[in-house]
């Protein structure tokens, strides 16, 4: 029962932030006045490297990949998916026509926003506590996700406000949510069969295995792209005002 309902939670989780990277950017393509053409256009090349992505992690993680022990003939192919995914969408964003009017227009509040999709974190919590994750992986990158999508929302609501202190806020929020991430990745490694791992020896993990796999390769790089929207807005906005 724990495999059915934890495979559809992470499928659906995976799809639906999918589908809120789609609808961030069609509604920014519609307020920089894209025609229906380019808008078409736009959205079907991220849609189209969205789904290929993701098709490709489904993949992987099925046949096991990403859970082989980390040795010298097995790379972590893991890290390639978590690092080069956020890498094409910033691409796709800086390096591209489209990609640069939709974000010359960004909108912080979805940037930073999207982030508040991460209290569905509590799935680790979940799945320790049915003896399939390490304590020291699953607590912290269980409660680490819920706190970075608290001030993520936090931020939104700051924003919203028109607080002051809104964008102290948003760093305040990008710092948490990427020093979470960072404590989870370490965590993930330490605690999985192979050359680094210095904690959990002889305890079930799943972390690395379908569908956990999909927040490492999917769900988790994705969302890295986004802190780097983020911060990339601020400094812009910043050095606006200082002109």
């Amino acid at each position: 029962m724990l495999d059915i309902s934890l495979d559809l939670y992470v499928r659906a989780t995976a799809l639906l932030l999918m589908a809120f990277v789609i609808a961030i950017a069609t509604l920014h393509a519609r307020l920089a006045g894209f025609t229906t053409g380019r808008l078409l256009r736009a959205i079907s090349v991220l849609a189209i490297y969205l789904s290929l992505w993701y098709a490709l992690a489904v993949g992987l993680a099925e046949a096991k990949i990403f859970s082989r022990p980390t040795n010298l003939q097995n790379p972590p192919i893991i890290l390639l998916f978590l690092f080069g995914g956020p890498l094409g969408l910033i691409a796709l964003a800086r390096f591209t026509n489209a990609g640069q009017a939709l974000f010359a227009i960004a909108d912080q509040r979805y940037l930073i926003g999207l982030h508040a999709t991460r209290v569905l974190g509590w799935v680790f919590l979940m799945v320790w506590l049915a003896d399939q994750l390490p304590w020291q992986f699953a607590i912290p990158a269980g409660i680490g996700d819920i706190l970075a999508g608290l001030f993520a929302f936090g931020a939104v609501l700051a924003i919203n406000r028109g607080d002051e202190n809104a964008s102290a806020k948003v760093m305040r929020a990008n710092i948490i949510g990427i020093a979470d991430f960072a404590l989870a990745v370490g965590m993930a490694i330490i605690t999985s069969e192979g050359i680094p791992q210095l904690l959990a020896f002889g305890e079930a993990n799943i972390v690395n295995d379908f569908p956990l796999a999909l927040f490492p390769t999917f769900i988790v790089p994705i969302l890295l792209a986004f802190h780097a929207f983020s911060l990339i807005k601020l400094r812009e906005d910043r050095q606006r005002n200082l002109t």
